[in-house]
């Protein structure tokens, strides 16, 4: 058994089931790579080099209530992506997440009406096809097991699959859901509750000291389309979180750093439709305050500058590992080259994790001398 200490002094008391299922916490020597904006977002150049995503946006503490005509403000960042990482074996891709604590059922928030508790939902768009970046998926082609789609579409990549949570249960009961969704079939592959090990699609969370959730989640190949782990093949994938409402656009995304000059503005305010260059979070025209909310009309449409939908065009890009060890490869590109001396270098005399390529919790000699006695060499 696994004790919990959950908001409002809750204790929450789990079953990690057996080894190796997921428990929400990520260890050093686990094998994960930490994805960094600046690092691993694609196909844009730029951004944060110790997150996944910028930290700490306006539309992370904010929804907009239509029905009442009012701003819903959290007392702090519920709905930020912050941090992601991803691993894989031989059978199953492994993906963790922090920062968002939106989807807990018994979470004090500010104590208002739309503050408290479960007041979001997580998803992860995923593309496992193994090919180039390509083509689109509306936001009617999404996931919609949730009660609907969500006004979230993607342009220049079109995701496969998509992972949703729906809520976590810290205290408030329901056990959590979260569930694989196959854009393709439009179709629910499996879901579980918090916790729960069957071997096949799997999740669990913690809260980490500072208050953020921390997922792991745990995706058979095989519900992906593969018989084993498709060794270097490109693997894309974005983090998002939303309002709990079908038709419902983003709080936050990661990566997004090309979205505040070059794409659509994510979290942006009610009635934005990003068009004529029109892309900060108080365009004119606009109201309420930056954060998730609904969108009315239409979601089948293709992704487009000129509507309330949300686009995606920014991902994360890492080629599947598999079981292959790949000594010094600090970017997890499975080559050994400048791009993981400069990670090392740039993270020199830290703790990590970024840099830490021998997973020793500092970055020094040791790891420098690693990534130089394999240089040049190309795992894949």
């Amino acid at each position: 058994m696994t004790l919990r200490i959950c908001c409002g002094l809750v204790v929450c008391v789990a079953s990690t089931g057996a080894i190796g299922a997921p428990d929400g916490v990520v260890s050093p020597g686990e094998g994960w790579t930490q994805m960094f904006e600046g690092v691993h977002g694609a196909p844009f150049s730029g951004g944060s080099l110790s997150n996944a995503d910028f930290v700490g946006e306006s539309s992370a503490f904010n929804w907009w209530d239509s029905g009442a005509g009012v701003n819903r403000m959290f007392d702090d960042n519920r709905a930020d992506i912050i941090d992601v990482w991803v691993r894989t074996d031989a059978d199953t891709l492994h993906l963790a997440v922090s920062g968002p604590n939106v989807v807990f059922n018994n979470w004090f928030a500010g104590g208002g009406p739309g503050q408290d508790n479960d007041q979001g939902d997580i998803f992860i768009a995923i593309d496992a096809s193994g090919s180039g970046a390509a083509g689109a998926l509306a936001a009617g082609g999404g996931h919609s097991s949730f009660g609907g789609v969500k006004a979230v579409d993607f342009d220049g990549w079109s995701p496969t699959h998509v992972i949703g949570v729906q809520y976590a249960d810290n205290g408030g009961g329901g056990g959590g859901f979260a569930n694989l969704f196959d854009t393709g079939t439009n179709t629910e592959i499996d879901g579980d509750l918090q916790f729960a090990a069957d071997g096949g699609f799997e999740w669990a969370w913690t809260v980490a000291g500072n208050g953020d959730g921390v997922f792991e989640f745990e995706v058979p190949w095989s519900m992906l389309g593969y018989e084993a782990a498709p060794l270097g093949a490109p693997l894309r994938f974005s983090v998002y979180t939303t309002q709990n409402f079908p038709a419902s656009d983003t709080y936050d995304s990661g990566p997004a750093f090309a979205n505040g000059s070059l794409t659509e503005q994510l979290g942006d305010n009610p009635g934005d439709p990003d068009s004529g260059g029109q892309l900060g979070a108080s365009d004119p025209g606009s109201t309420g305050q930056p954060g998730s909310n609904f969108v009315g009309g239409s979601l089948g449409g293709p992704p487009s500058h000129n509507d309330q939908v949300d686009t995606i065009e920014e991902y994360y890009a890492w080629p599947v590992g598999g079981g292959v060890s790949c000594p010094g490869d600090a970017n997890g590109d499975l080559v050994v080259d400048f791009d993981d001396l400069n990670i090392v270098l740039g993270a020199w005399n830290t703790s990590g994790p970024m840099g830490d390529v021998n997973d020793s919790g500092f970055v020094d000699f040791d790891d420098l001398n690693l990534v130089l006695s394999n240089w040049g060499i190309a795992c894949n």
